[in-house]
């Protein structure tokens, strides 16, 4: 058995890094090994990618894998301040994750389906790992006039409503 890792680090909003590739190899120093650092949404180059996933492996042991994962997280945290970009590592967090009977299909054609982690994850390669994410974009409006008498409320301000004081003699 051999183990790998994902990282996946999200740019600052409106933070990219100037390039039309979508995927490169990286030869690190050990722990580490060689890396594959790919855009996200993979269809989209570097220059619009809000995020980078970096794939390492195959390792001997989880705790190798780990290891070279926790090694790489923390150095691309420090390259960030160095290259002074903006972006987080995470917290090793799942997103979002696919359902067992998904999984489970997507095994029997040698496909390990892994959950959308923001930061680090470790698996054991059992088949070739792809992540199912999904993006949505939404946008909530409040009345401005509850916002501007919140406003005004809080400062003690008598509330002006525009209507009222232009049909005022």
């Amino acid at each position: 058995m051999t183990y790998g890792f994902r990282l996946t680090v999200v740019l600052t909003h409106g933070e990219r890094l100037k390039s039309d590739e979508r995927e490169i190899h990286l030869d690190l120093a050990a722990p580490i090994g060689r890396v594959t650092l790919r855009s996200s949404p993979p269809e989209t180059p570097f220059s619009e990618a809000g995020q980078l996933v970096f794939i390492g492996g195959p390792y001997e042991s989880r705790k190798v894998a780990d290891h070279a994962g926790r090694a790489l997280k923390n150095a691309v945290q420090l390259a960030a301040v160095d290259a002074r970009t903006g972006l987080d590592v995470g917290k090793d967090v799942v997103r979002t994750s696919p359902g067992q009977v998904v999984i489970d299909q997507h095994a029997e054609n040698g496909i390990l389906l892994l959950p959308e982690v923001h930061g680090l994850l470790v698996y054991e390669e059992t088949g070739t790992p792809m992540v199912l994410a999904a993006r949505a974009d939404f946008t909530v409006q409040s009345p401005l006039g509850a916002f501007t008498a919140a406003i005004a409320i809080r400062v003690g301000a008598p509330i002006l409503d525009e209507k009222r004081s232009r049909s005022r003699p």
